[in-house]
């Protein structure tokens, strides 16, 4: 038996080259994965604030609804209002921070009467929130007295929503 020396192989590893593009796209990947997560935490940064003020202007449109929901008389005294105020609200770690807001109620010949609110944080982000303000029905159940007369302008006045006066029941 005649014994033979194996066949030298030219396969002995990868070339520099090569070793130097799977370098490089393992660092363009990297680098696209990374860039990837910063936006991704930059927007959701973003967003805690834009969500609390949200939830500002919708409080504060849940008042402005409440207090028109059951007299027309105080809708249309509200109708070309505006009211704008600050006040401290929390952010997302808890602590209080002035926002700017701004609510008015517009009439509108195709909607009715519109109420819009608008929430401006320290930090520029400015949320606004609107919604057809109509006169709702009363909740089942409740009792509304036949007696009950209906708002006068002095009423409407000492409320303070006759046009010309600041508007104390709607403080908001």
């Amino acid at each position: 038996m005649k014994r033979s020396a194996p066949a030298a192989s030219n396969e002995a590893g990868f070339l520099l080259v090569e070793a130097i593009v799977a370098v490089a796209l393992i660092a363009v990947c990297a680098g696209a994965a990374l860039a990837a997560v910063a936006a991704i935490t930059h927007a959701a940064a973003r967003a805690v604030p834009a969500a609390a003020l949200t939830l500002t202007a919708q409080n504060v449109l849940t008042d402005l609804r409440a207090v028109t929901a059951y007299d027309p008389l105080q809708l249309a005294a509200l109708a070309g209002r505006s009211v704008t105020f600050d006040a401290l609200e929390s952010d997302a770690a808890g602590a209080p921070q002035p926002v700017h807001i701004s609510a008015q109620v517009v009439g509108s010949a195709t909607q009715g009467y519109v109420g819009s609110v608008t929430v401006r944080g320290q930090n520029g982000t400015s949320v606004t929130v609107q919604a057809t303000l109509v006169q709702e029905a009363p909740a089942p159940g409740s009792v509304v007295p036949a007696g009950t007369p209906p708002p006068d302008a002095r009423n409407l006045q000492n409320a303070g929503l006759a046009p010309g006066t600041a508007p104390a029941a709607l403080s908001l």
